[in-house]
């Protein structure tokens, strides 16, 4: 698309990443005759067919005279000397495709000797387009990569054909679908991952983590995995057979996922995300940090089960064989979290929230947002010494309290016999609701100073009232010393006269 900026002046653009659709837009606005004309694209990987690339371009013209553009495909990178063969993809209009065989070296990722097959598939560009005055044009690009696992140099001629055929079947299932339908699934699941999350306050202190970052981090994660569409309506999009099945079966088996410190405190696992490199680091840091945490099965379920680790590892949340267990340290609990739709077993979703009230103490409020027929669950807070709560739609509150030894701020569990029993198996010395937190930490949070946060129009009239104080101090000062040194001469002069007579 550089060659589109020939007929330029200036030009402006923005990306803008969409998390929650799974959408990148560019626009790019230049001017053409004294106009602005402008390009907006929209890029994605599509969310349900890792092998779809698509890019849409709309190029608007409002100015008098036509606009021409130039297209171009950017050359392949890899190996020079790659073939391009031709593949006659038969639907209601056959379409004939370009496909390109390559392999990559796979030693750049530590593997030795081995390799990585890929296949790519794509339509004929149009080199030059022509958009009239007053008028705009769309033109979509679908791109179709398919890929092998690292595998051996010998092994990997013996993989083309298969990865072919495979591609083959994508590229003819998407041309039955029209750029809508696909960009609405797309979003769709997108949207569906993001049902689930963790949110926290917004700090102002130095160095604080906030949301942004958060959301960025877990965009980046999920793309590394793929998403199996669970909806029957959906599943006709990839050709995943039983490895949905399981995959829900892994999704709905959280077992002993999460038990280290909160991913929060690990500021390793919170770089910047600003470079292709520091991305893939992070992702693969992250994975590495939930498989080896416990949480192998949901991150082996895709895309859902990946959100799923990573709102426990934030929250400290983990799962036992019984029940699930909040195992943050009541002094950390200094700002607000929100947890959603955490996956309790089959159709059961939890909503966790932790609320600071008037008094800076913090406060836990448990709901379910789904839950299976004729089921209950449970729920105490540290100690388990007060009788259970029988959980609903409807918030329930609990106190924060501190136990000694340290054990977890909440318990919640299927199994009302196995909460009635925690009380004589947890084992305190101690137990007593957590203390207020300090108004410096929170002051530092909410304000960014630990003074804590007083209104503009104090501090201007602050200002004023030491400006007119200084003022008032000059003015008494010149009429002490300059003001009777004046007054004086006549005075004696006065008295000198008087004499004199």
């Amino acid at each position: 698309m550089r060659d589109i900026c020939c007929h330029t002046l200036e030009t402006e653009n923005a990306d803008v990443i969409r998390f929650r659709d799974g959408i990148v837009n560019r626009i790019t606005c230049f001017d053409y005759i004294k106009r602005s004309a402008s390009i907006k694209q929209t890029f994605y990987a599509h969310r349900l067919i890792p092998a779809l690339f698509v890019q849409e371009i709309r190029i608007t013209n409002p100015t008098e005279v036509p606009l021409i553009i130039k297209l171009h495909r950017k050359e392949w990178m890899g190996d020079p000397n790659v073939k391009i063969q031709s593949m006659l993809v038969p639907n209601k209009e056959s379409k004939d495709f370009s496909v390109l065989v390559s392999q990559l070296d796979a030693s750049n990722w530590g593997h030795l000797n081995k390799g990585i097959a890929v296949v790519v598939a794509y339509s004929p560009l149009i080199d030059t387009i022509e958009i009239d005055s007053h008028s705009a044009k769309t033109i979509h690009v679908q791109t179709f990569v398919n890929y092998t696992a690292s595998t051996p140099i010998s092994q990997i001629a013996a993989k083309v054909p298969e990865l072919k055929v495979s591609l083959r079947e994508t590229v003819k299932k998407v041309l039955e679908l029209t750029s809508s339908a696909l960009e609405r699934y797309h979003t769709e699941m997108w949207n569906d991952l993001w049902s689930s999350g963790f949110g926290i306050s917004h700090s102002k202190a130095p160095n604080a983590l906030n949301g942004d970052l958060i959301n960025a981090t877990i965009y980046y994660l999920m793309s590394q995995k793929t998403t199996l569409p669970f909806d029957s309506e959906l599943m006709n999009l990839s050709d995943f057979g039983h490895k949905v099945s399981q995959s829900k079966a892994l999704l709905l088996l959280p077992d002993h996922c999460y038990n280290g410190h909160s991913t929060l405190q690990a500021s390793t696992l919170w770089s910047k995300l600003e470079t292709l490199n520091e991305v893939n680091k992070i992702a693969n840091l992250w994975l590495l940090t939930l498989e080896k945490q416990g949480c192998h099965h949901l991150i082996s379920s895709g895309s859902h089960g990946v959100m799923q680790a990573m709102i426990l590892s934030m929250a400290s949340l983990q799962f036992t064989k019984h029940h699930l267990e909040f195992n943050t340290h009541p002094n950390e609990l200094h700002r607000n979290y929100y947890i959603r739709r955490i996956i309790y077993g089959n159709e059961t979703l939890i909503n966790i929230t932790v609320a600071l009230q008037d008094n800076n103490k913090a406060q836990i409020f448990v709901s379910m947002d789904k839950k299976a027929a004729n089921k209950q669950f449970f729920a105490c807070d540290a100690g388990c010494l007060d009788a259970p709560v029988i959980l609903s739609f409807i918030p329930k509150e609990f106190p924060v309290k501190m136990t000694e030894p340290l054990t977890a701020i909440l318990y919640i569990t299927p199994d009302e016999q196995h909460i009635k029993e925690l009380k004589h198996t947890i084992h305190v010395k101690e137990i007593a609701e957590a203390p207020a937190h300090e108004h410096e930490v929170l002051a530092v949070h909410r304000f960014g100073t630990s003074y804590g946060g007083l209104p503009t129009i104090f501090w201007i009239l602050i200002v004023f009232l030491i400006v007119i104080f200084h003022i008032f101090l000059a003015k008494l000062i010149y009429n002490e010393y300059c003001g009777a040194s004046a007054t004086a001469v006549p005075y004696e002069r006065h008295r000198q006269g008087r004499y004199a007579m």
